[in-house]
């Protein structure tokens, strides 16, 4: 069933990230049945990657123990861009332009292309 914005919305982050750590179960334990292996991508917009290295904090910092925990490979391209904004000497905003145009562009794509086969 799919919930339309507002619902989400209405939904706490800490509601959010439970869910998401549920269906990691899920996956995860279906995968395991099909003796198949799963790479899960952790994957922001330009504004959460903005807030992240102006800030340093992450919203999502449960599920990313959560991850470790489990053992279950993943990338994390809020730490890759992270990483990467540090190698440059703009602000947050001309970085930003250089992988997004409200989703990513096809510089951003390949980067996220590139750092999930590196993983």
């Amino acid at each position: 069933m799919f919930l339309p914005a507002t619902s989400m919305t209405r939904i706490g982050p800490a509601a959010r990230l439970y869910a998401t750590m549920r269906i990691v179960e899920l996956i995860d334990k279906f995968a395991e049945t099909q003796q198949r292996q799963i790479l899960f991508v952790l994957s922001y917009s330009g504004q959460r990657v903005k807030r992240f290295v102006q800030e340093g904090s992450r919203f999502d910092q449960p599920l990313v123990e959560f991850l470790d925990r489990r053992g279950v490979p993943y990338v994390d391209l809020l730490a890759a861009h992270a990483a990467d904004f540090k190698q440059f000497k703009v602000d947050a905003d001309d970085y930003l332009r250089r992988y997004f145009i409200g989703h990513y562009n096809p510089a951003g794509n390949f980067s996220a292309r590139t750092r999930s086969k590196t993983s």
